[in-house]
């Protein structure tokens, strides 16, 4: 199958709201627990679980009122607002438990946009290989992820692992208008 602009935004979506949630996420019950203990850690994760599955709903009914386009720019909305809490409030429980749902929610409007692409693909076999293509390079994505994320925490701490997050966000962004940017009317970009 032939790779695609759409193919390479569907990608693009996927694997970062994939690989920065796992990062951000897995590293989070170690910060949590650290710094305001199991009950703190406890909270925090339940608000990022919420985040990930009980607004799932109202994203697929989102991008069904408004279209793809604004569904990935409420997404995008949604990252950078959840970075900046770890980055600057690492103390406080609440901003950090708001901005761990944040990163659920972003989550779930990303892997909800981009399956939503996925199936607007018209011919069967080309949406078949490329569900096989995302499958693979999400979990490659989260894998690698999991563990520099351990990796930058233990050596710099959760605000440098964020910092990263936003350095991927950016080239992300950056890939993603150009891809909308070389698009010709008639190709299989979402309007």
């Amino acid at each position: 199958m032939p790779w695609s602009l759409n193919h390479i935004l569907i990608l693009t979506i996927a694997v970062f709201s994939h690989a920065s949630m796992i990062g951000l996420m897995t590293m989070a019950p170690i910060h949590t627990d650290r710094q305001f203990g199991a009950s703190g850690s406890s909270i925090a994760m339940t608000a990022h679980l919420l985040g990930m599955y009980a607004l799932g709903p109202l994203v697929s009914m989102g991008i069904k009122r408004y279209g793809i386009r604004p569904a990935i720019g409420a997404g995008v909305a949604v990252f950078l607002a959840s970075f900046s809490p770890f980055l600057f409030h690492l103390e406080s429980l609440s901003l950090f438990t708001l901005a761990l749902g944040g990163v659920g929610l972003g989550w779930s409007i990303g892997m909800i946009a981009s399956s939503t692409l996925t199936t607007r693909i018209a011919n069967p076999h080309h949406r078949v290989v490329l569900q096989g293509r995302l499958d693979i390079s999400i979990n490659i994505a989260a894998g690698i992820s999991s563990l520099l994320s351990g990796l930058v925490v233990s050596r710099y701490g959760y605000s440098a692992l964020a910092t990263g997050n936003i350095l991927l966000f950016v080239i992300a962004i950056a890939l993603g208008c150009a891809l909308l940017r070389w698009s010709k009317p008639g190709q299989d970009i979402p309007r």
